[in-house]
């Protein structure tokens, strides 16, 4: 099996990924958490598969509206393994470069609690990422190659 560089990588994500941020509720609990997740959505399982064994990552079956469609996997990094992800791939990437740099700055720290000093300002920077990061995301943005 031939090794799957970081360009490799970067240059599928660019075309066949996404990153997100959003606010998930949890069950039974009355707060809410935030969920990185970049994922690669593609109808080539076994190149999702040679990218998993080397980056991790957790493959998934798309539902299909149309059975006669080929099948549609999807390889899903979520949490601390999505900000790596985007940390190791954002300086080689092109269309999505935006959004991974916005997933990387928002590292939490080690051992940094709610009751942490900075964690205030750590939120109000979460929370402008998300928007920031939903703005980009949207449909019918351009980007501009100089």
């Amino acid at each position: 099996m031939s090794e799957i560089t970081l360009d490799y990588l970067a240059g599928f994500i660019d075309g066949e990924g996404s990153f997100s941020i959003y606010k998930a509720k949890k069950r039974k609990v009355e707060k809410i958490a935030i969920q990185f997740t970049v994922q690669i959505a593609n109808t080539n399982l076994e190149i999702l598969k040679m990218i998993q064994n080397q980056y991790g990552g957790k493959i998934y079956l798309l539902k299909r509206k149309n059975k006669s469609w080929k099948p549609i996997w999807k390889l899903m990094w979520t949490g601390e393994k999505a900000i790596s992800i985007s940390i190791l791939i954002k300086d080689k990437l092109i269309v999505r470069k935006k959004q991974a740099e916005l997933m990387a700055s928002i590292v939490r720290p080690e051992n940094f609690t709610r009751w942490h000093p900075m964690y205030q300002d750590y939120r109000m920077q979460r929370e402008k990422a998300i928007i920031e990061l939903n703005k980009l995301n949207r449909r019918g943005n351009e980007v501009l190659i100089n």
